[in-house]
């Protein structure tokens, strides 16, 4: 015999899925991820418009990698800190920064069109508090994991955390509607498979794999927290037990 609160979560299931066919993924854009586009993308035009000398003078065409140093993310100081058992600000604030600068425009085109696309997704659907809480655990959650996994001096930069971990937000919300029977498996994860594989063909391509840990992490700890996001769009406990409790 069901319960009052698993009615509840149902009913809220239920909305859910409504809401999904009431928003499209593309379309007008919130402004909270238009803020977060125009960061991104007004950083890149600074540094591509100093690469093609149209300010800063000569020292200019360095300032990318100069940026990278400063702000990217360190799996040599990483180590050095879990080895030392000691924390450093130094390491610390790359959690957060790395993001920020790109290592080539490339990156910079496919981080930005996952953030606007799964990012509006989002953003439509959770309040702004959660949407900011869940982007820093997906930026963290993937640097951690290239520190982890991953031992090279080459420094993790770029949007694609962000892209990627909002993708995931996304996947779950696809696997819902295939559960409830509403799409297929197959129509759930075509989208996010066929990026993942692009994603990682280009990394090989351009010779940096091992950067797509970062991404894959920081879209497993998205789908993860969408778990714990309820119909009203913040994070909640008893949404969460529920969800991991269904059988």
């Amino acid at each position: 015999m069901r319960s009052d609160k698993d009615e509840h979560h149902e009913n809220e299931e239920e909305a859910a899925a409504l809401n999904d066919e009431a928003v499209p993924l593309f379309g007008s854009v919130p402004i909270s991820v238009l803020i977060l586009f125009s960061v991104f993308a007004g950083i890149e035009l600074l540094l591509l418009g100093g690469e093609y000398g149209l300010w800063g003078g000569p020292l200019a065409v360095g300032w990318r990698s100069e940026l990278i140093q400063l702000f990217g993310f360190s799996d040599v100081l990483f180590d050095r800190m879990i080895v030392s058992g000691e924390f450093n600000f130094e390491w610390f604030y790359r959690l957060f920064t790395y993001p920020f600068v790109a290592g080539d425009f490339r990156q910079v085109i496919v981080g930005l069109v996952l953030i606007i696309g799964a990012g509006k997704y989002m953003a439509e659907r959770v309040l702004f508090r959660t949407l900011v809480i869940y982007v820093l655990v997906c930026v963290v959650i993937g640097a951690v994991a290239f520190g982890v996994l991953i031992d090279e001096e080459q420094l993790l930069s770029g949007s694609y955390s962000i892209g990627f971990g909002l993708l995931g937000y996304y996947v779950y919300r696809q696997y819902v509607k295939a559960r409830r029977g509403d799409i297929t498996y197959f129509e759930a994860f075509r989208i996010p498979a066929f990026i993942v594989t692009l994603d990682f063909t280009f990394s090989f391509l351009f010779g940096a794999p091992w950067f797509g840990v970062a991404r894959v992490a920081a879209l497993l700890a998205g789908f993860a927290m969408s778990l714990a996001i309820s119909w009203r769009g913040t994070f909640s406990w008893s949404t969460l037990q529920h969800r991991l409790g269904r059988r």
